[in-house]
C-alpha cells in the first residue's frame, strides 16, 4: 500500500500537523504496513527526514514563516500523482496543497482521507478582521473537506466544530487520537536533576508549557492565575515555557506587567526529543490551557513522562482526561485555576500520582495510531 501524505506546512517550522505526518509515515514504513511519501511546499531550508521520501512544491512567503504552495505553476507536482501510483491520498490540510491533491486524486479515482486536526476560523479570525475575508476562506476550506472520501479527527469535540462549520456527514466522521514517539520514562535521571539546579526548580512547584507560541494557545491565561497566586503570598513556583513563535514579544511583556519576572523561565524552541523529555521530567504539571486545539500532542507526550497535563474542563483535548485520575480539568476560570495551583503547591503528592495515572490511561504510541489508520486505508480501498 502506497500513501501520498499530504500538509501546507514543514519544518523547519514547527507545528502538531507536521509532527503526526511525519511520524504516521515513519510507523507505516517501520511496522510493514505501507509505503509513505509527503507532498509539502518546498523551503529556502531544505530539512530532509531519514528514511522518507519527500516532494517539495513550488512556495512563496506567507505570515509566520510559513510558506504558500503553488501546485498548479509546478510541472513536476502535476505529475506526480498521475505516475506515483499512490493508493491512498491523505490530506493534514484543507488549502492550496490539499485542494490540488484532491482534485488529482478524483481525477486519477485514488481515496481520499482528510483529518480534521486544527480549528481553522479562529486563525482565519486572527489573519483578517473583514468578514467577507472570513466567509470565503471558510468557503474554500469546507469544500475540500466535504469533498473528501473520509474525514477523520483526534477527538469527539471536533466533530462539533466540523458540524459548526458546515461538514454534511459528521455521523460518518472517525476520531483516531493523536500518540507520541517518546518512550515511556525514558528521561536521564542525571541529567533531570541537573536541569531541575540550572534552572532553579528545586524546593519550587514546577509548571510547563511546551509548543508553539501563539495567542490562540492562551499561554497568557496561565499567565493571570499565576499571578493572582503570587498576589495570595505562594511564591515559590516557577513556570516553564518551552517553544518558540510570534506571540513570545507579548509574553515577555505580560510577565513583567504581572510581576513574574522571578517565576516565569522562557527556554526557547527544543527540537532534540531526549532534552524535552528531561524538560517533561524536571516539572510537576503541564499547563495546557488552550481552547483552540483539537488534541494536542504534547499531552500523550507529557503523559510518557509521567507530567500530568492542566486544561480547561469542556475543551476538545481535555476529553482523554479524567479528572483527578489522569490529568485535571478546571473550570475556564482564572480565580478557580489559582485556587486549584496552590493546592498542587502545597501538594505536590497529587500531582505525582495523577502523573503516573496519566502514564497508564493517556499514553499511547504512534505504533498504534499507525495501525489504525492503515486499517481504515485498507477498508476504503476494498469498499
Amino acid at each position: 500500500m502506497k500513501i501520498l501524505e499530504v500538509l501546507d506546512s514543514f519544518y523547519p517550522n514547527v507545528d502538531g500537523p507536521i509532527s503526526v505526518m511525519v511520524y504516521l509515515a515513519k510507523k507505516y514504513a517501520e511496522n510493514g504496513l505501507g509505503e509513505a511519501e509527503l507532498l509539502v511546499p518546498s523551503y529556502p531550508e531544505k530539512i530532509e527526514v531519514e528514511g522518507l521520501k519527500i516532494h517539495r512544491c513550488k512556495s512563496f512567503a506567507a505570515k509566520g514563516g510559513y510558506r504558500a504552495a503553488m501546485p498548479f505553476l509546478d510541472g513536476k507536482i502535476k505529475k506526480l500523482i498521475k505516475k506515483g501510483n499512490f493508493d491512498i491520498i491523505h490530506l493534514h490540510s484543507p488549502v492550496l496543497l490539499g485542494h490540488f491533491a484532491l482534485k488529482q486524486g478524483k481525477k486519477f479515482g485514488i481515496p481520499v482521507v482528510f483529518t480534521f486536526h486544527t480549528k481553522f476560523k479562529d486563525e482565519i479570525k486572527n489573519r483578517s478582521k473583514l468578514k467577507f475575508m472570513q466567509d470565503i476562506s471558510m468557503k474554500y476550506i469546507m469544500s475540500c473537506i466535504n469533498a473528501s472520501d473520509c474525514v477523520t479527527t483526534v477527538s469527539r469535540g471536533s466533530i462539533a466544530t466540523l458540524e459548526e462549520y458546515g461538514y454534511k456527514n459528521c455521523n460518518d466522521v472517525i476520531v483516531i487520537p493523536n500518540g507520541t514517539d517518546m518512550p515511556p520514562l525514558a528521561a536521564d535521571g542525571g541529567e533531570v536533576e541537573k536541569l531541575r539546579k540550572e534552572l532553579g526548580l528545586c524546593g519550587n512547584f514546577a509548571f510547563l508549557f511546551a509548543g508553539r507560541l501563539a495567542e490562540v494557545k492562551n499561554i497568557q491565561f496561565s499567565l493571570k492565575a499565576l499571578a493572582k497566586v503570587r498576589q495570595r503570598g505562594f511564591v515559590n513556583f516557577k513556570f516553564v515555557i518551552v517553544g518558540d513563535g510570534d506571540y513570545a514579544k507579548n509574553l515577555k511583556q505580560q510577565v513583567s506587567e504581572l510581576g513574574l519576572t522571578e517565576n516565569v523561565i522562557f527556554v526557547g524552541k527544543i527540537s532534540d526529543r531526549k532534552v524535552l523529555a528531561n524538560y517533561f521530567s524536571a516539572c510537576n504539571a503541564m499547563l495546557f490551557p488552550s481552547l483552540f486545539d483539537t488534541a494536542s500532542i504534547t499531552v500523550p507526550e507529557a503523559a510518557a513522562n509521567a507530567l500530568p497535563a492542566i486544561m480547561i474542563k469542556g475543551s476538545s483535548s481535555s476529553e482523554i482526561l479524567e479528572d483527578g485520575v489522569s490529568g485535571f480539568t478546571w473550570e475556564n476560570d482564572e480565580e478557580v485555576w489559582a485556587d486549584e495551583m496552590i493546592k498542587l503547591i502545597q501538594n505536590p503528592e497529587i500531582a505525582e500520582r495523577v502523573g503516573r495515572g496519566a502514564l497508564e490511561k493517556v499514553y499511547s504510541s504512534w505504533d498504534k495510531i499507525a495501525e489504525r489508520y492503515a486499517e481504515l486505508y485498507r477498508r476504503l480501498l476494498k469498499g
